[in-house]
């Protein structure tokens, strides 16, 4: 697998187009820049793999402070969504990092984690095909 990565990828950089057929996001994750994603002849999403992942799945921000009242109360905002699982932690989505870390520097709450976190390439397709599927194992369907 390496070997052939490394193939399709000086390939590219020679400035050849590379069209991979493949069902292993991982290793499409890897090597891959854009994407075009078809299921039972449709085309279901294309673009760079950042823009696919990104429209299934935004980013989200998780947050590990003492003070995750008091932070989500500054963010909360119409397009923030947050999102508590605990008494420390927050789940942010519709806004960066970079922004969360600003907003908590202002009202001066500590941070003890600050992660920007987004779904993997695999989790993506699995969206995006989960109606687009001819065949569905037996843990699917009961799902």
């Amino acid at each position: 697998m390496l070997w052939l990565r490394h193939l399709l990828v000086r390939l590219a950089v020679e400035g050849r187009t590379v069209f991979l057929s493949s069902h292993l996001m991982s290793e499409l994750s890897l090597i891959a820049e854009d994407l075009v994603v078809i299921g039972q002849g449709r085309l279901l999403a294309s673009g760079t793999v950042d823009d696919v992942i990104e429209s299934v799945t935004p980013r989200t921000t998780r947050v590990v402070t003492p003070d995750a009242g008091r932070l989500a109360d500054a963010v909360q905002n119409k397009a923030i969504d947050v999102r508590r699982t605990d008494d420390d932690t927050l789940f942010i989505s519709g806004c960066t990092a970079r922004e969360v870390g600003i907003i908590a520097a202002a009202t001066a709450v500590t941070l003890y984690e600050l992660v920007t976190e987004r779904a993997s390439l695999e989790e993506a397709f699995m969206h995006i095909t989960r109606n687009a599927v001819e065949y569905t194992s037996h843990e699917e369907v009961a799902a």
